[in-house]
Parts: C-alpha cells; sequence; structure tokens
C-alpha cells in the first residue's frame, strides 16, 4: 500500500456510515481488511479508509478509549481494591490501561451483564445523568419465577418491598 494522504478537512462520519465502510471492506487495520464492525483494535494500529479511486485515508486514533466489558457476577463495580474484599473490574483492565479509565454505568456485585469503560467524561455524564434520560435495559431473572413464566403477584411485591440477602437488606 502507499503512503496514505490526510485530509484534515474530511468530514466525520456517523456510526452507520462507518458501520457500512468496514461490512463493505473498504476499512483496513494493520494492512489487512477488516470485515467486523465490532472488532477490538489497538490504539495504536494503522487504520485506513480504502479509497474507491485507490487514494487511502489514514484515520487518525481516538483521542478517548470505549470498551465493553462483561462483568461476571461477584465483581465490584469499582477501581479501588482496597477497599473491597472482593474482586473489582480494575482488577480486569489491562496494564497499560490509561489511568482515566472508569466505567459509564454499574452494576450490582451480584450482576453480571455489559458495563462500559471509557476515558470520555462527556460520555460518561451523558450515558449515566439522570436529566440525560439515556435508556438503559435490565433484564432480572427471579428466583420465584420458574420455567421462564411471569412472576406471580406475589413475587413481584415481595420484590418491590425489598429482599433479604444474606449480606444485606435491598
Amino acid at each position: 500500500m502507499e503512503t496514505p494522504a490526510r485530509d484534515p478537512s474530511r468530514e466525520r462520519l456517523f456510526l452507520p456510515q462507518a458501520l457500512r465502510l468496514v461490512e463493505d471492506g473498504r476499512v483496513a487495520v494493520d494492512g489487512q481488511r477488516e470485515f467486523d464492525p465490532v472488532a477490538l483494535v489497538s490504539r495504536d494500529a494503522e487504520v485506513l479508509v480504502l479509497g474507491e479511486d485507490g487514494q487511502d485515508v489514514a484515520v487518525d486514533a481516538p483521542s478517548d478509549a470505549y470498551l465493553k466489558f462483561f462483568k461476571p457476577r461477584g465483581v465490584v463495580t469499582s477501581h479501588n481494591e482496597k477497599s473491597s474484599q472482593r474482586p473489582v473490574i480494575a482488577s480486569f483492565y489491562p496494564a497499560d490501561a490509561p489511568s482515566s479509565l472508569h466505567n459509564a454505568g454499574r452494576l450490582d456485585r451480584d450482576s453480571e451483564g455489559l458495563l462500559l469503560l471509557t476515558t470520555d467524561g462527556h460520555f460518561t455524564h451523558f450515558a449515566t445523568a439522570p436529566d440525560k434520560s439515556f435508556e438503559k435495559e435490565y433484564v432480572a431473572l427471579t428466583c420465584c419465577a420458574k420455567d421462564r413464566a411471569a412472576p406471580s403477584p406475589e413475587c413481584l411485591r415481595r420484590l418491590v418491598e425489598g429482599v433479604e440477602l444474606s449480606d444485606g437488606f435491598v
């Protein structure tokens, strides 16, 4: 590949446009075409948009990091390992993770699921501030709903009133 042109005046792409470029095989990562729109790409990788006219355009590394993290059950959504008797999400970070990496949201210790990690404080505020109405979806499995049947009115009443767990009332 020849040295890519840099065009500082180029417009930013919206996510659907960027996804289409990847799916169409018009993005190369370290010299290899990438077809997976959710592939993890190192910040120091060379990323090119392959031009239809043969002019490739280098993609600058983002100034902020955005990572997906599947938090397992039993892990505390915290960065302070000293304040917890249990593993914390920060213990899963790679050694070279930026010190400003933080979670955009929380999950209870006994929950598992997707957490977004970022260095972008503006994104975190947008995603977590109550006045921003950022929609989140949670799926809860209850022990009183057998075989995926709908929970009974009694089960729902008990959940709304609170539940006593081994480590306290929730």
